[in-house]
C-alpha cells in the first residue's frame, strides 16, 4: 500500500501513476526508489501486476488482428470485384 501511494515522478516531471503503468517500464531511478522503501512489497506488486499487464496485451493484440483481418478480407474482395471476369475465346 505504501508504493501505490507513493508521489513519484518521471525525469520530464510528469507525475507516474503505478496503478496504470507497467512497472518494468519504470525507469532505474524510480525502481530503485520503489524498493528502498519496502523491496518485498515492491515485489509482490510487481508480481500481481505482470498477468494483468500480459491480459491488456493480449487483448489489445486481437483487437489489432481482428481490425487487420478484416481490412484484409475487404482489400481481397475489392480485388476480386475489380478484376474482370474471365472469358474464353471462341470467336477465332
Amino acid at each position: 500500500a505504501t508504493i501505490r501511494t507513493m508521489p513519484l515522478i518521471n525525469k520530464y516531471g510528469d507525475s507516474i501513476d503505478v496503478n496504470t503503468i507497467d512497472l518494468n517500464s519504470l525507469s532505474a531511478d524510480v525502481t530503485a526508489k520503489l524498493q528502498q522503501v519496502d523491496a518485498s512489497a515492491f515485489e509482490k506488486v510487481l508480481a500481481l501486476q505482470k498477468p494483468l499487464v500480459l491480459a491488456e496485451m493480449t487483448t489489445s493484440y486481437t483487437i489489432m488482428f481482428g481490425i487487420c483481418a478484416v481490412a484484409y478480407l475487404i482489400a481481397w474482395f475489392g480485388m476480386k470485384a475489380l478484376v474482370p471476369k474471365y472469358k474464353p475465346i471462341t470467336d477465332l
